[in-house]
């Protein structure tokens, strides 16, 4: 503190100060390694001190049973690494704010809970390697889903009895269509810093749909839509989960993602085809005789 002091004589502490904000700001990390920080049965709740980082690059949090990534994580525009290896996290609970980190390279999810990638995923395109293994139920829904219709690759997904409350506040309509619109309102120039907290404070209280502009409240019903991305950063059949708030936004993510899957797969086909025509021709050249490799013409 009494270096803060005499770096700013005209210092003063806010209400959103904290010694832990004060610290992290004045030693401006780029690096954070915040490994096995938690133990099991303690609460994970990351501090949001954490993210007001601006130039940190490399951020770990493996090991810290995190059930809920903060939707806060879009503030590290320049966060390059990611790992959030042995974890507890679901679909629901890493945030679509995590496309908002612009320069992120990689991403480590592996040994979660997750059954497919995240579909904002795919708006990532500075991700260049994405570890996803060791996942519950991330195969069995890679080969239950694959070969399947439209239909089956559609999952309603019943709604729960809302609570009774009266009229939404303008704050909570606004937060609603920041939300919905998925703009990168951390970013922005005319969503004031209060909101943008009041809007992290109750993002995981929506669902956020893929294809519309769209915010609804967990309690209504929707659709998980699965896709395949094939290749994907090297790999073959990487499944990715969506939301939708509709069986219309549904299917116009699935049908196209399906018939580019399906074009993928004949073009992997042809590939492979003519990879083992070259083989086999290449094996025939070279088991052939010395004189029949002479091209010969009798006049």
């Amino acid at each position: 503190m009494k270096k803060i002091l005499l770096k700013d004589p005209y210092y003063s502490p806010t209400n959103a100060d904290t010694v832990l904000s004060r610290y992290l700001q004045y030693h401006d990390f780029v690096e954070m390694h915040l490994d096995s920080v938690f133990k099991y049965g303690e609460s994970s709740a990351l501090p949001k001190e954490l993210f007001r980082c601006p130039n940190l690059k490399a951020l770990s949090l493996k090991y810290n049973f995190l059930e809920q990534l903060p939707p806060d994580i879009g503030k590290l525009q320049k966060l390059e690494y990611l790992a959030l290896t042995n974890n507890k996290l679901q679909n629901s609970s890493i945030p679509y704010t995590l496309s908002f980190c612009s320069s992120l390279k990689v991403l480590l999810l592996d040994n979660n809970l997750l059954d497919a990638l995240p579909g904002f995923l795919l708006l990532i395109p500075s991700l260049n390697t994405v570890h996803r293994h060791g996942n519950h139920n991330y195969f069995k829904a890679t080969f239950m889903w694959y070969h399947t219709d439209v239909n089956e690759r559609i999952l309603a997904v019943p709604g729960s009895s809302p609570c009774v409350s009266g009229l939404p506040s303008l704050k909570l309509l606004c937060a609603t269509a920041i939300i919905g619109a998925k703009m990168n309102f951390f970013a922005s120039t005319i969503v004031p810093p209060t909101l943008a907290d009041y809007i992290c404070g109750i993002y995981f209280d929506f669902n956020v749909c893929y294809k519309c502009r769209s915010a609804n409240w967990k309690s209504k019903p929707g659709y998980k839509v699965y896709t395949f991305k094939n290749p994907y950063l090297g790999n073959t059949c990487v499944p990715f989960q969506h939301w939708a708030c509709s069986l219309q936004c549904a299917e116009d993510i699935e049908i196209p993602a399906r018939a580019e899957q399906l074009l993928s797969a004949m073009e992997q086909d042809r590939q492979y085809y003519r990879h083992v025509k070259e083989a086999q021709d290449s094996t025939l050249y070279h088991n052939k005789g010395p004189f029949e490799h002479i091209a010969c013409c009798i006049l």
